[in-house]
């Protein structure tokens, strides 16, 4: 996913997995001499989505309106990007889906 620690195993990228890393780096690996403070983002779900019946619609619709074809967990993630960071979303993730085709 797009939080991952990128080693190719989703199986170690949940969302409690994820959390339990955010802000654990030491301060010898540090790139510059002090770490900016972070606040934590709102946490969306999906259901969330769901609710303004809406945008939901519309997001599918975005998202599906490829030749791309997507997997359920592919077509889930493209319609939480769109639903909460926009419509623009929908055709980097299907750009992104084609190239791991």
């Amino acid at each position: 996913g797009h939080c991952g620690n990128f080693n190719s195993i989703a199986s170690d990228d949940s969302a409690a997995q994820i959390q339990a890393r955010v802000g654990q780096i030491p301060a010898a690996a540090l790139l510059f001499r002090h770490a900016t403070p972070s606040q934590a983002a709102p946490r969306h779900t999906l259901a969330e989505c769901k609710r303004d019946a809406h945008r939901y619609s519309r997001a599918i619709e975005l998202c599906k309106a490829s030749e791309a074809k997507l997997d359920d967990a592919a077509t889930g993630g493209c319609v939480f990007d769109v639903c909460f960071a926009g419509p623009q979303y929908a055709a980097q993730d299907l750009l992104y889906s084609k190239s791991l085709q």
